[in-house]
């Protein structure tokens, strides 16, 4: 398939919404990542917590926000099990690109060694990209800011390897544009034991205590101070749920 026709396909097929997941060597996957761009922004999430947690990049104020799905959090009021009036974990500005070249505003990175799911339905309905990721690696998906033009911005993404898979256009804002490639993956980034019982953890199911349970996935990530980078690792996966902890920064 061509390049223009290749790109026609994806135009086509993911529109609306675009989903991404990992495959390993040994046929396992990981979560699968949706993003979509809306009139005031960009929004993506795992599917493993699609119904519980987003991120979203707004164009009003050039604000960046982790946090509760409207749906969630009203539920958890309901129940008494939060007091916070505000859906959003943590709110950051975002960096901004200049006239040329890009920004990247954040990065999600699936290990490969922790991709530990069966296929999804979706994979066989072509309703998902997957990319196959060599066994020490993860995937990476950057979501960039830009004002440039596709053409000439595609030249400089070569250099770190890889090119904007999608662009979307937001109206009065910049053109989000989605970059998936491989990269090294050093485990050693992982918080240690005594860093997850200092952070504020995000519980998404109900673990009972005493009992093991199998196929949760974990979200960390890194908190962004103005101006900085969004830093997901998303280790594991499941359909059904997922634990997500913040990282000591």
């Amino acid at each position: 398939m061509e390049k223009a026709e290749r790109e026609a396909a994806l135009d086509r097929n993911f529109k609306k919404l675009i989903r991404i997941v990992g495959k390993n060597a040994g046929g396992q996957y990981s979560s699968i990542w949706s993003f979509k761009g809306g009139n005031d922004g960009f929004y993506f999430s795992s599917r493993s917590a699609f119904k519980h947690l987003k991120v979203s990049l707004h164009a009003i104020n050039n604000t960046g926000y982790f946090a509760f799905t409207r749906e969630y959090f009203l539920s958890k009021q309901a129940e008494g099990k939060t007091v916070s009036q505000s859906k959003s974990i943590h709110e950051w500005h975002l960096p901004l690109p200049s006239q040329l070249g890009a920004v990247q505003v954040a990065s999600i990175k699936l290990p490969s060694k922790y991709m530990v799911s069966e296929p999804h339905a979706y994979a066989a309905q072509g309703k998902v990209l997957i990319f196959e990721i060599e066994l020490e690696s993860a995937m990476e998906i950057g979501i960039f800011l830009s004002n440039e033009g596709r053409t000439t911005l595609e030249e400089k993404f070569y250099h770190i390897g890889s090119v904007p898979l999608f662009v979307v256009s937001i109206d009065g804002w910049f053109n989000v544009n989605i970059v998936v490639r491989s990269v090294d993956f050093d485990p050693a980034v992982l918080p240690l034991t005594q860093q997850l019982n200092s952070a504020e953890v995000t519980q998404l199911v109900q673990l009972e205590p005493g009992k093991s349970m199998h196929g949760l996935n974990a979200m960390f990530w890194n908190a962004p101070a103005a101006q900085e980078t969004l830093q997901i690792v998303d280790v594991g996966a499941t359909w059904a749920g997922a634990l997500v902890a913040c990282s000591v920064r």
